[in-house]
């Protein structure tokens, strides 16, 4: 191997590990500051906080669809973040029809929130979306839940 494939390969793996590095940093500080949100729903109001959580890269003006089950009476908090380069987050809860549910909105900056009481067991839809960011670049999103 020549001196020059070696720095060739050298940069290669450096640059993946720094990106792969970058996207571990955004998946925590999404997920950081989405428990945080959820954080406040527990403590204050009694909810608990689903295990898992979703992720996914989203662009100003992109969205992303999620399918959760939720029991009948059960009432639950969905709860988004991103980095803070996100200047507004929205969520908006489906029935299986995909018809747009009545739910109590939160939203603030990189944070947004959505309550709702099941009104029967089954499919939903949670549909997450950036509407405005500071960069082009694409935010990691965290998505997670509580329920009580």
């Amino acid at each position: 191997m020549t001196l020059h494939r070696f720095y060739h390969i050298l940069f290669a793996v450096l640059i993946c590990g720094a990106t792969a590095q970058a996207a571990d940093d955004q998946i925590v500080a999404a997920r950081s500051a989405a428990f945080d949100l959820a954080g406040a729903f527990s403590s204050n109001d009694g909810y608990k906080l689903r295990d898992g959580f979703f992720t996914t890269p989203l662009k100003a003006g992109e969205s992303k669809i999620f399918t959760v089950n939720l029991y009948a009476g059960d009432s639950y908090w969905f709860c988004v973040a991103t980095a803070p380069a996100v200047k507004k987050m929205d969520v908006t809860l489906y029935n299986e029809t995909g018809k747009p549910l009545p739910m109590q909105p939160f939203n603030e900056s990189s944070r947004a929130a959505a309550g709702i009481t099941a009104a029967y067991s089954g499919t939903y839809y949670v549909k997450i979306s950036v509407i405005e960011s500071n960069t082009p670049e694409a935010s990691t999103a965290c998505l997670l839940y509580a329920y009580k």
